[in-house]
């Protein structure tokens, strides 16, 4: 009896949860269709029915049940749909008269009639739909054929083309939005799914109600459906959010608007958006972490001015000012407290007038004395590399422990140091076959007597570029470490899986509008259907970028048709390579002088210099003009050809010389090129003064001169015309007169050495030095 009476409860129990839970779920589906119906007013999608006339058959008997397999099929497709189908029985009315009039008996708005063909595998629908509401209109012709397995795909597209009949009243006819004034049209829309001819949906266009409010520029949306004779204009109707007329900060003290207006992106008569008021306010509180002012908080608002515009106050509550008084090391014994603070960025506060590398560097980068936790972070890492690159491959950094007193934080970094290894037995494990005691001797680890993470990685680097070069484009090199803890030692076997050989399949030059292409691929050190090489990679990305003729270089290598194959696009964005300059001067010799230069480092696209200098003054007139073929008749064999002309006016004598020189030159390697040169000038002195020197005067018949040089070109810049590091060094021999005629006769020898390095941003510094020696001639002169 109780039993009984305790199985009763239960089931009264369940019973009134279950009816409790289906009202709940009632009324939470009705809230929400509410919801979206009060958004979208008074739109819904008027029934359609729908009469089906049995199908006439045409083909072998035995098939014949196709006709209505066919007729129910599409029927149930169009009422998964939601129209309503009726489905006559009997024979194939006769006539059209005769379909219409079954229509109408049945009350429907549209029939569908037609034929089946059957003949063997293939098979034909030719359907009919008949809309009763435009009965003088022709009927629409649905027609499908195919094999009989793909009997699903026919009927697909016969229900597409009768979908697009019955619901063309419901059919969208444009798409368009209202109310907005600082928004693009074509920005709301283009977050929205519904699209001109698609079938109106109320679900869709719920959710594109919410893609717009996402946006995050509206207050409000909503949408209007309106009925026209060519289906549904839908509008969708905004209410913008107030634009931002100023933006207003209060309660700083300690950091200046100026500051802080800095770091604020936000923009008046821009659209207020609550994302990037809070991503502003957390800047501006960052920015009072940085300077050490902890507890500051920053709160946002929004001041109403109009219906349209807002103010934007940001108040700020500025937090007392905290630095860091010191940072103490427990556990290291290895290394002293001095030696792991010099790893750190952060560092503790110290006076203004003792002398300290925090000072000055808190002129430059700011106060290292604040704690930042992601420089903290950052300086934890750097004393854990430190320890496991000098041996102590255990070793850990713990979680530093931060106390506060008054204004003042105590920084304690706990460290477990470890034993310390050194270098035991190194081994490689290759699938490739390579000389592995050549290997060996290219790593550096082998010649360290502790066991360095950092030596190893760089090792493992040189390692996959030495498999790169030989066509390994995916090699990858994985270090089994295994320590000996009795005998300290850590043992290091590297296993290498080559991977594929890869070659490069395509090389696709883009975004060279007036360079040729040529002029690229002669830069490459990497060829298509050659061995992929990392050394040729590296260096065909440095040579475009030497050649000063593009902004941005990008490689950017791609997989092939196979893995075997590897894509290369070589991206680079042009700049202006054309010079025009003109100025004057102003000398107490000279007077005025008047200067100019016209030159183009890119000829033509074609990748060679044309240049022309001229100097106008009262006592001198210089002009020189200067070709630069790189690559003549597209070798590798370098022109240059300089032609001057130039007089100037001495205190004794003027001097007139006119004259060219042909160069020609031969790349060695990437850096180092051999040249020679054949230079002919004529030279007319005039004017001389019967106080000139006797050097001057034993010139006046010295005209001509003929000579030959050779020399060597060491140039590692990074870029020929804005260099910004790297060696430009230059030594020559040059022999006049002789078998080369002329009136002088000498042996000159010069050599100049040129270094660039960055110092600091974008300054670079620049030292250049040269020597130089000449002798005359046997039976000549020295000019």
């Amino acid at each position: 009896m109780k039993i009984s009476n305790i199985l009763q409860r239960l089931i009264v129990s369940i019973y009134r949860s279950f009816y409790l839970f289906a009202v709940c779920l009632v009324l939470s589906l009705s809230f929400q269709f509410i919801l979206v119906s009060s958004t979208m007013g008074s739109i819904s999608l008027p029934s359609v029915t729908i009469l089906g006339t049995s199908l006439a058959y045409y083909g072998p008997k035995d098939k014949s049940f196709l006709a209505d397999e066919i007729r129910d099929g599409l029927s149930k497709r169009l009422e998964f749909r939601g129209y309503t189908v009726l489905l006559s029985k009997g024979k194939t009315p006769e006539s059209l008269d005769d379909i219409i009039k079954a229509g109408k008996a049945k009350q429907v708005q549209f029939v569908f009639y037609g034929s089946i063909s059957c003949l063997g595998e293939w098979l034909g629908l030719n359907l009919r739909l008949v809309d009763l509401e435009d009965a003088a209109g022709e009927p629409r012709i649905l027609f499908a054929k195919g094999d009989r397995r793909e009997m699903s795909m026919l009927l697909d597209q016969i229900e597409a083309e009768m979908v697009k009949v019955l619901a063309a009243p419901n059919l969208v006819a444009e798409v368009c939005a209202s109310g907005n004034r600082r928004v693009d049209t074509d920005a709301i829309l283009q977050t929205t799914k519904t699209r001109a001819g698609d079938l109106f949906d109320p679900e869709i266009i719920a959710s594109d109600i919410k893609s717009i409010y996402k946006m995050g520029f509206f207050n409000d949306v909503q949408v209007d459906a309106i009925e026209s004779p060519s289906g549904r204009i839908v509008t969708f109707i905004v209410k913008e959010k107030p634009a931002i007329q100023t933006i207003k900060l209060s309660g700083n003290k300690e950091i200046s608007e100026e500051k802080i207006r800095e770091i604020i992106d936000l923009k008046p008569y821009t659209i207020i958006q609550e994302k990037n008021l809070q991503e502003n306010a957390e800047k501006i509180k960052a920015l009072y972490m940085e300077k050490g002012y902890a507890g500051s908080s920053i709160l946002a608002s929004v001041e109403p001015v109009s219906e349209q515009a807002a103010d934007v106050v940001f108040e700020i509550t500025e937090g007392e000012p905290v630095r860091i008084k010191a940072i103490e090391f427990q556990g290291n014994q290895a290394f002293s407290d001095k030696e792991l603070e010099e790893l750190l960025e952060t560092s503790e506060k110290k006076p203004l007038w003792i002398p300290s590398w925090s000072n000055i560097v808190a002129l430059f980068k700011g106060d290292q004395a604040v704690l930042k936790q992601d420089a903290l972070e950052r300086d934890l890492g750097r004393i854990a590399a430190y320890y496991h690159n000098r041996g102590y491959v255990d070793a850990k950094v713990g979680s530093p422990a931060v106390r506060r007193e008054d204004a003042w934080l105590y920084i304690t970094i706990p460290i477990e140091e470890g034993s310390r290894y050194g270098v035991g037995q190194i081994d490689i494990e290759q699938d490739f076959f390579k000389d592995k005691e050549k290997l060996l001797s290219e790593l550096e680890i082998t010649q360290e007597s502790v066991f360095s993470r950092q030596t190893l990685r760089q090792d493992i680097l040189k390692l996959v570029d030495i498999y790169a070069d030989e066509g390994f484009a995916y090699a990858d090199i994985t270090p089994r470490i295994e320590k000996d803890s009795d005998k300290k030692l850590v043992n290091i076997t590297l296993l290498v899986n080559t991977g594929p050989s890869v070659k490069f399949e395509r090389i696709e030059i883009v975004g060279n509008t007036r360079t040729r292409d040529k002029v690229i691929r002669r830069e490459l050190r990497v060829k298509e259907l050659e061995p992929f090489s990392a050394s040729g990679f590296r260096k065909s990305n440095q040579r475009l970028n030497k050649l000063g003729y593009f902004d941005d270089v990008n490689l950017a290598p791609s997989k092939g048709s196979s893995e075997e194959y590897m894509n290369l696009k070589v991206e680079v964005k042009e700049r202006a390579t054309g010079t025009f300059s003109i100025g004057a001067g102003y000398s107490s010799v000279e007077n005025l002088m008047l200067m100019g230069e016209i030159s183009q480092r890119n000829f033509l696209g074609k990748g060679q210099t044309l240049s022309f200098r001229g100097v106008l003054g009262s006592e001198t007139n210089r002009y020189s003009l200067d070709f630069v073929e790189p690559y003549f008749r597209d070798t590798r064999l370098f022109l240059r050809i300089e032609m001057y002309n130039w007089e100037v006016e001495y205190d004794d004598y003027t001097k007139e010389s006119m004259g060219g020189v042909l160069r020609f030159g031969y790349p060695l390697n990437d850096d180092l090129s051999a040249f020679i040169k054949l230079r002919m000038d004529n030279t007319d002195m005039s004017d001389v003064s019967d106080n000139a020197s006797t050097i001057i005067k034993d010139s006046l018949d010295i005209h001509y001169t003929r000579s030959v040089g050779t020399g060597l070109i060491y140039d590692t810049r990074d870029d020929y015309y804005n260099p910004s590091h790297g060696w430009n060094n230059k030594i020559s021999i040059e022999y006049a007169g002789g078998l080369l005629g002329g009136d002088s006769a000498f042996v000159k020898m010069e050599g100049g050495v040129s270094y660039y390095h960055p110092i600091w941003k974008s300054i670079i510094g620049h030292v250049r030095g040269g020597a130089g020696y000449v002798t005359e001639g046997g039976g000549g002169k020295l000019p």
